[in-house]
């Protein structure tokens, strides 16, 4: 076991917050969220490295294990959570069936026999961690004052970390030295140095992962009025290329445009105005480093991207996931009611990983699971102190999870269970009837 050099500061910083104040601990696990390349600590027996928004909430839950002060509040999404989880217990039994019969591509991205292992029950025990992640969240953000800070907190997280993509992208542009404080994990493959092409990672091991929690950040900074931070993230999400990136601004634009109406209720139409010029403004500030960059060298920056991952499909990450997931579709006709077992199987998508691991069951139950927190989300527009943060963590999930179904198979990111907790923790809030209707 290696401490890092990033991991000696956090890990006292936890140690103090741990018996100092919970909430403050609870805010460090949020500022830490898109940290997903950095390791507090490395393992590398196992190939391990502890990410400080786990780091942090394994505090926070051992707090709460020592204090009990957590409480389950039961909703219709949390109930139809752990239903996915039962139905993900009992397609621990499926290795056992299939016994080594067939093979697929495990979650280390080994082709190897299906058969009882100890990836099934890291895998496992990962859903577990993040069903108490889930809770843990919804309680926190049920409070309003927590909900507010939080947000902010979070804002403030994605503008350093999107800085620190700046510094990147110049490093490589320039062939300078690049810090490799906070990608020092060896869970993740360090891969921003093998682009051909500049790409933005920041602290995430590729550009689609660090798209995809971009994605969660930019809703959220439109619909609570930070414009320029907006502005900026927009920006440096079209600037990882990534296919995340692209399918991910396209949901975005359609969702904002969808709410227009309900945001319009409570902001001033010159704000509306200027929101929708800075999508503009972006796509043209865009444009404009892509004519410097083939200037310079850099031929269809962007366009050579688009054209071969969406239409040719010529991109070798993107022939490899269509092979997954082909691979993943097969996987689910021969075993469609609980798959071949969680932990047997991983594509480069949501859809073909799900079905293959746990069976329609599973697919259908954590389907349900977000259907219903989107539910609750529009419930909550008719309240007056809920409407912001129901628009914006709901299209928040619209967006994370539409292209986590097509180019990210994970649910391992805080960021989605950041969102998905505190959707749930708006529906708490709004059952309490604590909180003004409007009229």
């Amino acid at each position: 076991m290696e401490v890092t050099p990033v991991g000696i500061p956090i890990i006292i910083l936890g140690v103090i917050l741990f018996f100092w104040k919970k909430e403050y601990l609870f805010y460090a696990f949020v500022f830490s969220i898109p940290f997903i390349a950095t390791a507090v600590i490395n393992i590398p027996k196992i190939t391990f490295g502890l990410q400080p928004s786990y780091f942090f909430l394994i505090l926070l839950l051992l707090k709460a294990l020592i204090t009990g002060e957590v409480r389950y509040y039961p909703t219709l999404a949390s109930v139809t959570f752990l239903i996915y989880i039962l139905f993900a217990t009992l397609s621990l039994t499926m290795p056992f069936v299939i016994d080594g019969s067939i093979s697929a591509t495990n979650p280390e991205g080994i082709v190897s026999p299906i058969e009882p292992s100890r990836l099934q029950l890291t895998q496992y025990f990962y859903v577990i961690f993040f069903a108490l992640t889930f809770l843990m969240i919804s309680n926190f953000m049920s409070n309003p004052s927590f909900l507010k800070k939080s947000v902010k907190i979070y804002l403030l997280s994605a503008f350093f970390v999107s800085l620190w993509g700046v510094y990147q992208l110049i490093s490589g542009y320039f062939g300078l030295p690049y810090l490799l404080l906070f990608n020092n994990s060896l869970s993740n493959a360090q891969g921003w140095f093998q682009y051909k092409a500049l790409r933005i990672s920041s602290v995430a091991p590729e550009p689609s992962m660090f798209a995809n929690f971009l994605l969660s950040v930019i809703p959220i900074a439109f619909f609570f009025g930070y414009w320029h931070l907006c502005f900026f993230l927009i920006v440096i999400l079209l600037l990882t290329r990534a296919t995340t990136a692209y399918l991910g601004f396209a949901i975005l634009v359609l969702c904002i445009i969808f709410n227009l109406r309900r945001l319009y209720q409570f902001e001033k139409k010159r704000n509306i105005i200027l929101a929708l010029a800075l999508v503009g403004i972006a796509v043209v500030i865009v444009q404009l480093l892509y004519k410097y960059i083939s200037k310079y060298g850099f031929v269809d920056y962007f366009a050579t991207s688009i054209y071969e991952k969406v239409i040719l499909r010529q991109h070798l990450s993107g022939q490899n996931r269509f092979r997954l997931f082909v691979e993943g579709m097969e996987l689910f006709i021969k075993y469609p009611l609980l798959g071949v077992g969680i932990g047997s199987f991983r594509s480069g998508d949501w859809i073909s990983t799900t079905l293959a691991k746990v069976g329609i069951t599973g697919f259908i139950s954590f389907s349900l699971f977000i259907f219903l927190l989107l539910k609750e989300g529009l419930r909550n527009y008719h309240l007056t102190e809920l409407k912001r943060s129901s628009i914006a963590f709901s299209v928040s999930l619209i967006a994370v999870f539409l292209t986590m179904c097509v180019s990210v198979s994970d649910l391992m990111y805080m960021h989605f269970w950041f969102i998905t907790g505190t959707l749930n923790a708006l529906g708490i809030m709004r059952s309490s009837k604590a909180l003004p209707r409007r009229g």
